[in-house]
């Protein structure tokens, strides 16, 4: 029970306090109480008084409440969302500054519980920080919870890391937002950060029918003053390519159209959303350009069954074409089983050479089960044309030596970086078929002589491979996770068990930044929210500290109060 005693204020005797009337009880329901706090929390005006409720011991259903002194006693105003850990056993609460003012906002306040957590069949002490979230007008505050996680009411198909408001660009961090794909409708979704790691709300949306959400792909700002927004790619099923930047006001007033729309890339073709894109400079001119694996439905799993395309960037946009990229006029064929694709000076251009970009492909499986033209990675170079409309990519590789590079078994994802910190761009891949993350470092000698790209000098690190997870890698990723200047990175893997229950880990590998990878060591899954569903992910700093947080998005959305969107900051288990 929460009761409200009024005081009675008499000159002439001591202070005393009424009985309370019927309408000033409120009956707290289900659990007794354990612990209270009581303060204006979100510093309003004009001030109130709110009340947070900690349950005592075990609670079945709420851990704690959020209730609003009004002139009847204290009613409830909402339960706080815990996101994906439930509290219990709460010993302490405490109300104060989160976060100090910036110049875009204003100072934060919290809630901060001391309580224990069921993680993973074990039990763990934990200083959790609710940040308070201000209710728009007349709407009442809001505590956010404090893995920044919640439920979107969709299945998430994709997710992507970047800045797509002021608040993000301006503080300097990387990828502060997140861009959401959903199918069904076929749908862009924007979440605007607060600045202090909270989840606020939507932002912009964009619809587009036929969206691919796996081809979702950040196309960054260039560095400027003031910083502009960061904006995105997609694809079509019809092979159109669609950039969008987040138009003002937000919250969003409503659908948007994309910014700019290019004619099919591949006219007359079904794309499946095994297409995928990337950004880099590839001709070395200062402007980004976009390389597209066009992938078909159904698919031709066959030499030439899909097809590569070089978009050079630099177009000058105009109000009646305002597409950023030149539409190729020739595609390059690649096996249809491609999976993955990345970019990197794999030939090692010299001092005084343009430093133009190679493509690495993986193709994990060969046209039958038997065939030998599968486990392995190609490579191609750029070739410019008469016009930038006619450059594309060609095989590449050193004539009469090695072709392709033979890399485990079913290589599915494929990145690039300099892991040995020796200037040159190595390989990392994660191969289905065998559980394994495989690493090759770049040996070749730099060269002036304008050429091939030396298949045979990449070399299997001395520690290589290191161990996955048994099933199929959905994702790999690159950052620093722990802070030492080395490129680490981080994998999703998929499992799906003979009764086809899916389950997916999440697993970080540390870099030596010597051509050495240690690992793996695997997220919590009770944290990341493992089900019977797919997983996509990103690396960002969601929360400002310097460190890679894991952003997470579950495609499930018929669960009751499933927190299908998850952060896991940088540091926790």
């Amino acid at each position: 029970m929460v009761a409200v005693l009024r005081p009675s204020i008499s000159p002439t005797t001591p202070r005393t306090y009424l009985f309370p009337e019927a309408l000033e009880n409120y009956a707290v329901p289900t659990e007794p109480i354990g612990l209270s706090l009581v303060a204006d929390i979100d510093q309003g005006a004009p001030p109130s008084v709110e009340m947070v409720v900690a349950m005592r011991g075990d609670p079945f259903l709420v851990s704690l409440g959020l209730l609003q002194l009004r002139d009847d006693g204290f009613r409830p105003i909402s339960i706080v969302a815990i996101g994906a850990e439930s509290p219990r056993n709460i010993r302490a609460l405490a109300f104060d500054r989160a976060f100090p003012a910036t110049p875009l906002s204003g100072e934060r306040k919290g809630v901060f519980i001391v309580h224990e957590t069921d993680i993973d069949s074990s039990t763990e002490r934990r200083l959790s920080t609710l940040l308070v979230a201000p209710g728009a007008g007349s709407e009442p505050p809001r505590l956010l919870p404090p893995d920044a996680g919640n439920t979107v009411g969709f299945g998430i198909e994709n997710l992507v890391g970047g800045n797509f408001h002021e608040i993000s660009v301006t503080s300097g961090r990387a990828k502060l937002d997140l861009a959401l794909a959903q199918r069904a409708p076929d749908e862009i979704v924007l979440i605007k950060n607060d600045g202090f790691g909270g989840f606020p709300a939507f932002s912009n949306r964009l619809p587009f029918a036929g969206l691919l959400p796996d081809s979702l792909t950040l196309l960054p700002s260039p560095p400027s003053t003031p910083p502009q927004f960061d904006r995105l790619l997609f694809c079509g099923n019809d092979s159109r390519v669609g950039v969008w930047l987040r138009d003002e006001p937000t919250p969003d007033p409503g659908p948007e159209l994309p910014d700019a729309l290019s004619p099919p890339v591949w006219p007359g073709v079904t794309l499946s959303d095994r297409t995928r894109l990337q950004v880099g400079d590839v001709d070395g001119d200062g402007h980004p350009d976009l390389v597209v694996l066009l992938s078909v439905t159904p698919p031709a799993p066959s030499e030439g069954g899909a097809r590569l395309a070089l978009l050079r960037g630099g177009k000058v946009v105009t109000a009646a074409d305002p597409f950023p990229f030149h539409m190729p006029t020739t595609l390059t064929p690649v096996h249809g089983n491609a999976s993955s694709i990345t970019l990197g000076d794999f030939r090692n251009a010299g001092t005084g050479q343009p430093r133009r970009l190679e493509l690495a492909v993986a193709v994990p499986v060969g046209t039958t089960a038997t065939a030998q033209d599968g486990n392995h990675v190609r490579f191609f170079r750029y070739v410019a044309g008469a016009s930038p409309q006619d450059d594309h990519f060609e095989p590449s590789a050193v004539p009469n030596e090695t072709q392709v590079l033979v890399a485990g078994s079913a290589p599915t994802l494929i990145v690039s970086g300099d892991f040995d910190r020796d200037g040159l761009v190595d390989l990392l891949l994660a191969c289905e078929a065998d559980n394994t993350l495989r690493l090759f470092r770049n040996t070749a000698p730099v060269t002036i002589v304008p050429g091939h790209v030396d298949v045979g000098a990449f070399e299997e690190g001395l520690t290589s491979p290191r161990p996955l997870a048994p099933g199929m890698p959905t994702a790999l990723r690159l950052s620093d996770v722990n802070g030492d200047g080395s490129l680490d990175c981080v994998v999703w893997v998929e499992f799906t068990s003979t009764s086809g229950v899916r389950s997916t880990t999440v697993a970080s590998y540390l870099s030596s930044g010597a051509g050495e990878f240690v690992g793996p060591r695997f997220a919590s899954p009770t944290r990341i929210g493992n089900r019977d569903a797919t997983l996509s992910g990103d690396l960002g700093d969601w929360n400002r500290d310097g460190l890679p947080d894991l952003l997470l998005g579950w495609n499930t959305s018929a669960i009751p109060n499933d927190i299908n969107l998850r952060v896991m900051f940088g540091g926790t288990r």
